[in-house]
């Protein structure tokens, strides 16, 4: 039993961590064991699958043409908050 939690602590993240991987995976793309990590905490957490699910939608009506110039980042912008993710993940 022991190592059955031993292996599951080692499998879970926090759900910190889980809206982090979400943003992540959303803009730049997360590697394979990322992604079953977060998926299996979402499978867990319904809360952090229906954080993915707004992000989601908030980046695809941001996208859109009509979206109002108020909510779009210039590319120098984009590129500062990609890599202040990339390096808070290391």
């Amino acid at each position: 039993m022991k190592i059955k939690q031993i292996v599951l602590a080692w499998l879970m993240i926090s759900c910190r961590e889980s809206t982090r991987l979400s943003e992540i995976k959303l803009s730049l793309g997360i590697n394979s064991w990322l992604q079953f990590k977060l998926s299996l905490h979402q499978r867990l957490c319904v809360y952090c699958k229906y954080y993915e699910n707004q992000s989601l939608l908030i980046d695809q009506a941001l996208a859109r043409q009509d979206a109002p110039v108020i909510f779009k980042l210039d590319d120098a912008s984009k590129e500062k908050i990609k890599n202040l993710l990339v390096t808070k993940g290391k």
